[in-house]
């Protein structure tokens, strides 16, 4: 079992990533931000750009030279690079319901929302976590540091699931609060 007081993710963002919304009066959602679903789409488009030009390289080669294989393996590295980029989590965009009347949590696909990817039982967990956490990035010219905070679901026998990541303290204090409060369980903060 995951340590309580551990981090379940290890990146994170410093800008707003996602807010909750009411889904009718037994049920909130944890929905994407524009701004998330903005920067996705740009990060998606950017980085499958360069794998799209070379999946279009690979069929010019195809047409114009005798070189097969070339063009082949074009096609082929493009179109396995589109398929594997789009697996980052920014690029999923998940959304998170949690029902009261079913007593139950779904994680799914803002794009895919009939694919469940995780549930639970809404009344195994005990309280609404805020964790902070310091999060480093490196590149070869600086590295970055900033506070991020994790809102997670806790409970004994559940372990503990992440519902809310990103770095701006007085939103998440706020939606950890609405959660507990639909919930009924507490809010309780580790390392904040």
């Amino acid at each position: 079992m995951i340590d309580p007081s551990q981090p379940i993710l290890n990146g994170a963002s410093n800008f707003k990533t996602c807010h909750v919304v009411t889904a009718g009066k037994d049920a909130i959602k944890i929905v994407p931000t524009l701004t998330a679903v903005a920067a996705g789409t740009m990060l998606f488009l950017v980085i499958n750009g360069i794998f799209i030009f070379m999946i279009y390289g690979g069929l010019q080669i195809l047409m114009e030279s005798d070189n097969d294989l070339l063009g082949c393996s074009f096609i082929f590295i493009g179109i396995f690079m589109v398929w594997g980029f789009s697996k980052f989590k920014l690029l999923t965009q998940e959304v998170v319901k949690l029902d009261r009347v079913e007593d139950k949590y779904y994680r799914y696909s803002m794009w895919r929302p009939k694919k469940i990817i995780d549930q639970g039982r809404l009344s195994d967990f005990t309280e609404v976590q805020i964790l902070k956490k310091t999060v480093r990035t490196h590149n070869t010219n600086r590295s970055v540091e900033f506070t991020s905070y994790e809102v997670n679901l806790c409970g004994h026998k559940s372990g503990h699931i992440n519902i809310i990541d990103h770095g701006v303290k007085k939103e998440i204090v706020g939606d950890a609060t609405k959660i507990s409060s639909f919930i009924n369980v507490p809010v309780t903060m580790v390392n904040v």
